[in-house]
């Protein structure tokens, strides 16, 4: 069924993780091709209804690790979980509303404490409070929101959906692709800089890849 197919895929902990409609499914510890749970006490595979947590978490698109922990997105909601080798000790920590992504491979962590992603408002990264491990929601990109939305009303929701985001391997910048453009954020917080820049490439995107020192 629709509800069991998984869309993603997320490892952390010793087992593989998938979203999957409202379910955030888990494989058996040290073992990604057991899912079926026959016998709870050998594989420990199941999952976590994530929907009944929170409310607008109907369809989970992608999760990323996030300051030690586990942020679970949907269009627009995000929640926050600690998921342990032993699935009794999984626990919700936190719940972000009217906030989270349509295109799930924008999604990337950035150092321990920030994950970037697209909203249909333009970009955002989840983070810590300082002094606490309370989640809130930068508006990292809002200083670009207004061209980000024009990109989206121009190449259409469909491709917006399909955009990429990688972490540049030589200067640390986010880079998301949408449609033509590359937008790069040049994030360094300890010299207080935060700007934007794009390039138009003049050909549709399909993939950014990481390779070793090269994109």
């Amino acid at each position: 069924e629709a509800s069991s197919t998984g869309t993603s895929a997320y490892v952390t902990k010793h087992r593989v993780y998938s979203t999957a409609g409202s379910l955030l499914r888990y494989s058996a510890l040290n073992d990604a091709t057991e899912w079926v749970d026959d016998d709870p006490a050998a594989s420990m595979a199941g999952f976590i209804n994530v929907s009944q947590e929170s409310e607008g978490s109907q369809r989970l698109l992608v999760a990323a690790s996030y300051n030690g922990s586990t942020a679970i997105f949907a269009r627009e909601n995000i929640v926050v979980y600690s998921l342990s080798t032993n699935p009794e000790e999984n626990a919700i920590l936190n719940t972000l509303e009217n906030t989270g992504t349509f295109a799930p491979h924008s999604v990337v962590p950035f150092g321990n404490t920030d994950v970037f992603y697209l909203h249909d408002t333009g970009v955002r990264s989840i983070r810590s409070r300082d002094g606490t491990n309370a989640a809130y929601v930068s508006d990292v990109g809002s200083a670009i929101d207004p061209f980000i939305q024009d990109i989206i009303a121009e190449v259409g929701e469909s491709a917006a959906a399909r955009a990429e985001a990688i972490i540049d391997p030589r200067d640390g910048r986010y880079l998301l692709g949408i449609g033509n453009y590359i937008l790069a954020l040049s994030y360094f917080p300890e010299v207080k800089i935060t700007a934007w820049s794009y390039l138009d490439q003049g050909y549709s995107i399909d993939n950014l890849v990481r390779s070793g020192r090269d994109m």
